[in-house]
């Protein structure tokens, strides 16, 4: 089944010619098969009212916006979790997409992670638009990891690439694992 959540509406700043402006949010839930397969996205419709010369209003379609999309997937293999954030006009990073996804193998007890980032921006650059891109994943193996010498193992291993963009905020490695 569908279900919508999270209905809202807001005022948005009216362009020339406009007497209002606004959009209607909320999310699409659907669920395929109950517990196993779902997904969620975020989206606003938005419209405006304008005045004719005639002193008539007459009301104005602008668009749809999706701004997220989510996957759940709890199957007898592997449990998959994803998401798309879709944003425009970010003051850092401009208009693109970023995602994730986490998949966790039941059988292999093994976990792959990777996100992505792609877009186009004019961040500390005004008047010069460039693109960038950025991914990166890692694997994380179950006990005992990959024996490589005795006492010496490897439980995991990750990289990822970039073009103009800096990588910040690196987490910690857990070395309790």
């Amino acid at each position: 089944p569908v279900s919508l959540d999270k209905i809202a509406f807001a005022t948005k700043p009216s362009q020339p010619g406009e007497v209002l402006r606004g959009g209607l949010g909320f999310d699409v839930i659907l669920n395929l098969s109950e517990n196993t397969v779902s997904g969620r996205t975020s989206m606003e419709v938005v419209g405006a009212v304008e005045k004719s010369p005639g002193g008539k209003f007459v009301p104005k379609w602008v668009g749809i916006s999706v701004s997220e999309i989510e996957l759940h997937a709890n199957l007898a293999a592997v449990k998959i979790d994803g998401k798309i954030n879709i944003y425009n006009e970010d003051p850092m990073y401009g208009d693109g997409f970023a995602g994730t996804i986490k998949a966790v193998f039941n059988s292999l007890q093994t976990q792959i992670d990777a996100s992505a980032r792609f877009g186009a921006t004019e961040y500390q650059s005004p008047g010069n638009p460039y693109r960038y891109w950025g991914v990166d994943a890692r694997i994380i193996l179950p006990k005992p990891g990959v024996v490589f010498l005795p006492g010496v193992a490897i439980y995991g291993f990750g990289g990822g690439a970039w073009k103009r963009m800096n990588v910040t905020n690196l987490p910690k490695p857990n070395l309790t694992a």
